[in-house]
């Protein structure tokens, strides 16, 4: 194993406070909607649920843009 490959298990604890969030909210479903506002066009890009669960875990980091 080279150091580039690690399980997430490995990494983040399984008490760890963000494991509690991804449990109990179903991203998914909580951006059907958003997906809608998604072109057809070009490359696709990064999924709804990343961006979303990105600013979350921006506004509970309290970051900014550019920590974030």
């Amino acid at each position: 194993m080279t150091f580039l490959e690690s399980n997430i298990d490995e990494l983040v604890s399984a008490n760890h406070p963000y494991r509690k969030v991804l449990a109990l909210i179903d991203f998914k479903e909580l951006t059907r909607e958003l997906r809608k506002c998604y072109s057809k066009m070009g490359r696709g890009g990064y999924p709804v649920e990343s961006g979303f669960k990105a600013l979350l875990l921006q506004y509970m980091e309290d970051l900014s843009n550019r920590e974030a």
